[in-house]
């Protein structure tokens, strides 16, 4: 055992720290910090423990380094030592406690310009967190609005309580704020709480153990203290309700999908973790995709700790990110560990986004981090529905980390429509821009309309109408296939693209427009306005970078379904159409749409509408181009997209057809094929 303090020798002539030795097995380093005033510099002494000793008692600190050119220093040991300015600001007010406190810091008690200590010491943190009495997460300095925010955080969870996670209304429940007693929408008192939400913690990787393998842990903004407990359940509540997504949305000033996603993983996980500590890796992986990290092998090294699928051995900084992500990789294809989440091994490959990739990593390997936060891969939005047995498949990696598998090629791809608008961003769009997008929504569905007629689906399909709307919404999506109502409201989702095209060609549109833009979250909420509306959506407000185009009709014609005086206020007397006609007509399709819209609005981002020469309707990846060829591989009932090239095929992406989701590709009469996947 080590010496319990030790002062380490200062590098030649400058006075600063340096580690002299190097830490080994079950030892650490802990940071005993002096108390002092906020105008004192922060001095603290590193002792040596190790983590099997009895009646170890400390704190751990989980934070963000910031800016790493941003730096000062403090005294360790008495001699100087840089750290980030954020990590100055943390260990500032902790010691203000007026008590020597004992704190294990990453980036002070590790050496970090050692590799082997490093992977060491990263190897032990589910010990070294788990084992602490307190785990301490620093949002960062106090800002004038958090104390507000606090207590509009206590309201939220006294009224919503903890969240649950039922994946079928998980993320499309709205809210009536008033009636439950909260703020309106607009109200400035939301932004205090979403200051809180989207600190830059929420982003990071490492911070996911640090909170959930906590025994008790305490957020800090500055001096404001916030439980643990409070911040899990009201993150959760604003990623499972619509409604709070869109206050999210309005008052965020930085991506809010992505602060939602991420809160809502931290939730998740934290629920889960607690009740049986039995996280899958797949899953983890999946649900981290939006969290970062300095250095990129940290996005799979942090989650180690929280799973049992993978060895700690795998955390190994002499070791490349490309070498890293294979070995994940093949760890996942050749373990088992999709058996655990029900799915085959091959289902792998469905993650894969290969739009924009590494060019030096293998076509079939998942980089396991989101370049469009919209995509969702086939295997999580399409789970099996029938008893079909699609095998295991047989399947081996080369050593040039080729990947071989058995399948069939059943289409290629002849025509591929452009991404659709659907998913662009209004936000900060000015009038004049908002009407361009608005003609390429109609423009193309149009197109897909027109694609439709004229290729040769009828080979394929009894009714090509219906096989085009179940194509549209992925039929239904992850639960059971679409109703055959649902035909209806596909019917009123294009009856409303229709009349917003009319809209647009009306005079002084550019004005209605204008102003339509930002009363969007009411409506969506299920807030049928009506002329008593202008006030608030004369408000300027940024919207979400993820409102969607449904988003922007439904408040279109959510307000003309009440009052015809508004759009004439919005449209000015000299419309060219009809007003009467067009509000009758537009005002119940919203209503009817919905259950279309959630499923085409869900599942289509990061594809595009294709059909094959086959006649064959789907959706493919943006990495797909006109020419690749469709497979289906034994051990996954799911499609994919493959381009041939000299010394194989390269993968390039997921793909579904209408009409072979269900194993059915398996039965089609085409020739088996060996296929080498680069």
């Amino acid at each position: 055992m080590m010496s319990t303090s030790k002062q380490l020798e200062p590098t030649a002539l400058t006075g600063r720290y340096c580690y002299c030795d190097e830490l080994e097995g079950e030892n650490i380093r802990l940071l005993k910090l002096t108390p002092g005033l906020a105008t004192e510099q922060i001095s603290c002494h590193l002792v040596y423990k190790r983590l099997d000793e009895e009646d170890l008692e400390y704190n751990a600190l989980s934070y963000v380094w910031g800016d790493a050119s941003d730096l000062t220093t403090m005294l360790c040991d008495g001699l100087l030592f840089q750290i980030t300015r954020n990590l100055h600001d943390a260990l500032s007010q902790i010691r203000l406690n007026r008590h020597e406190t004992l704190l294990w810091v990453d980036a002070v008690c590790i050496d970090q310009a050692n590799k082997v200590e490093k992977t060491r010491q990263v190897r032990l943190m589910t010990e070294i967190y788990s084992q602490a009495e307190l785990v301490l997460i620093w949002l960062g300095d106090e800002l004038a609005t958090d104390k507000d925010g606090v207590q509009l955080m206590r309201k939220v969870e006294q009224v919503l309580g903890q969240p649950t996670f039922d994946r079928r209304t998980f993320g499309t429940t709205y809210l009536d704020l008033e009636a439950l007693g909260l703020p309106d929408m607009f109200d400035p008192c939301w932004a205090t709480l979403v200051k809180i939400l989207t600190r830059q913690w929420f982003t990071r990787m490492w911070t996911i153990q640090e909170l959930v393998l906590a025994r008790q842990a305490v957020f800090l903004c500055g001096p404001v203290e916030i439980r643990s407990s409070s911040m899990l359940h009201v993150a959760g509540n604003f990623s499972k309700f619509v409604t709070l997504k869109n206050v999210m949305g309005v008052h965020a000033t930085v991506d809010s999908a992505i602060h939602a996603s991420n809160a809502s993983a931290l939730c998740s996980l934290a629920s889960t973790f607690s009740a049986s500590r039995d996280v899958k890796l797949l899953n983890l992986l999946w649900l981290t995709r939006n969290f970062k990290a300095t250095d990129p092998r940290d996005g799979l090294f942090a989650l180690v700790a929280l799973t049992e699928d993978v060895k700690s051995t795998i955390i190994d900084y002499k070791r490349s990110l490309r070498d890293v992500l294979i070995q994940l990789a093949i760890l996942v294809l050749t373990s088992g560990l999709t058996k655990l989440i029900n799915t085959k091994p091959l289902c792998l490959l469905s993650y894969v986004e290969a739009a924009t990739r590494r060019p030096d990593l293998p076509s079939w390997v998942p980089e396991w981090k989101s370049r469009d936060p919209a995509f969702r891969p086939l295997s999580l939005i399409l789970p099996a529905r029938t008893s079909i047995d699609y095998g295991d498949g047989s399947f081996s990696v080369n050593l040039d980390k080729t990947l071989n598998v058995r399948g069939k090629f059943i289409g290629k791809l002849k025509t591929i429509v452009q991404s659709t608008p659907y998913l662009e961003s209004l936000a900060g769009s000015s009038a004049e821009e908002t009407q361009s997008k608005a003609s390429q929504m109609h423009a193309w569905n149009v197109k897909v309309s027109q694609l439709v007629r004229t290729a040769p689906c009828s080979s394929q399909y009894v009714n090509v109408a219906e096989a085009r709307w179940r194509t549209l919404c992925f039929n239904g999506g992850a639960h059971e296939p679409a109703p055959p109502e649902t035909a209806s409201a596909f019917e009123a989702w294009q009856q409303t693209i229709d009349c917003l095209d009319q809209l647009q060609r009306a005079s002084r549109f550019s004005e209605a427009f204008s102003d339509l833009r930002f009363i969007w979250p009411f409506v969506i909420s299920g807030f049928w306005l009506g002329y008593g509306a202008l006030e608030a959506f004369r408000r300027r407000i940024a919207v979400s970078k993820t409102l969607r185009w449904s988003v922007f009709w439904l408040a279109a014609y959510g307000i003309g379904y009440q009052s015809i005086n508004l759009i004439e206020y919005l449209v000015g007397p000299d419309l060219s159409i009809d007003r009467s006609s067009l509000i009758s007509r537009c005002a119940p399709l919203p209503k009817k749409a919905e259950s279309f819209e959630q499923a085409f609005g869900r599942y289509c981002g990061g594809r595009r509408f294709c059909v094959t020469e086959q006649g064959y309707m789907g959706w493919v990846s943006l990495a797909a181009r006109e020419g690749d060829e469709v497979a289906t591989f034994y051990g996954t009932r799911l499609l994919h997209t493959l381009r041939r090239e000299s010394r194989g095929f390269r993968l390039t992406g997921d793909c579904y057809l209408q009409g072979l989701m269900e194993g059915e590709a398996a039965t089609l009469d085409c020739p088996e094929a060996d296929i080498r996947i680069i």
